[in-house]
């Protein structure tokens, strides 16, 4: 599929469209504190503005979310107020919650993969996010959605996912707009859940998509000692490296056993990678001003 044929499909267009729209009040205000003098340096408002234009999305495509699927989105949200030592728990009802509304039609592993992702990249993502460049966690995500959508052959709610957070991603890099530790886990829940929804047909693909989100967990094992442009670039190369196998090398196996080996792998080489690089920056000497 060509980018101008990607671009037409109504799941993306939708997504992007209402995710630009979720995004335009904040674009607003940084436009007003700037002129007033008073920008700030990260708005950490994105995954829950990803959040936003996705469940606007799909609602004008006349498939409201359900109740009990809101519920869990918003409790995972809530869980991202909750200080560090205790968000593990904080997020486990939010996350079982919201594994309970994936078609029952998938194996018994799909509901237990989505619940520990959700609880994965709920107490790890903000960390990534936090240590990075505003604009570095929102185009983190959006890899991760592309990734989904590329890989689960049904990509009707994938997609207006993908769309929303590609769109927030654009708009990040002119505003300084992080996920943010409640948006994080928000926005990662809808991605596994609609990541899910889209997996009927071959339901290894989830395994696929749920590893797209790679970089967003793995790479705490990674953290720069300061936010630098080098770092942002190296970890956003990374995930879109990591992605090319997880979504279109794992998520297209046939066997959820053959997709798990491939992405498992995949991650443990990413980790190591990630640890080995921050070593060696961490080994070199500081040059002196």
């Amino acid at each position: 599929m060509s980018v101008g044929e990607a671009l037409r499909r109504p799941e993306l267009r939708d997504g992007a469209l209402w995710g630009a729209a979720a995004a335009a009040p904040v674009a607003l205000a940084a436009l007003a504190a700037t002129i007033g003098g008073h920008r700030p340096r990260r708005w950490p408002v994105a995954g829950l503005v990803v959040v936003a234009g996705s469940t606007a999305a799909f609602a004008r495509q006349g498939e409201a979310l359900a109740v009990p699927l809101l519920a869990g989105v918003i409790l995972l949200g809530l869980a991202g107020l909750v200080p560090l030592h205790w968000r593990v728990p904080a997020l486990a009802p939010g996350a079982l919650l919201l594994a309970s509304e994936i078609p029952s039609s998938l194996p018994t592993w799909a509901g237990g993969l989505v619940a520990a992702g959700c609880v994965v990249a709920g107490a790890f993502g903000p960390l990534v996010d936090s240590r990075h460049h505003p604009g570095v966690g929102p185009a983190l995500l959006a890899g991760a959605a592309l990734g989904a959508w590329a890989c689960v052959p049904d990509v009707e709610q994938a997609g207006v996912v993908a769309g929303a957070a590609g769109a927030i991603a654009l708009v990040a890099l002119v505003v300084p707009m992080s996920l943010g530790a409640s948006g994080t886990a928000a926005a990662s829940g809808l991605l596994l859940w609609a990541a899910a929804s889209g997996a009927i047909g071959r339901p290894a693909s989830l395994i696929g998509a749920a590893a797209s989100l790679g970089l967003l967990v793995v790479g705490v094992v990674g953290l720069p000692r300061a936010p630098t442009l080098r770092a942002g670039a190296a970890i956003v190369a990374g995930q879109a490296a990591l992605i090319a196998v997880t979504s279109r090398v794992a998520g297209l196996r046939p066997s959820g056993t053959m997709a798990a080996g491939i992405a498992s792998g995949a991650l443990l080489l990413a980790s190591v990678t990630a640890a080995l690089l921050v070593s060696r920056t961490r080994g070199q000497p500081t040059a002196r001003s």
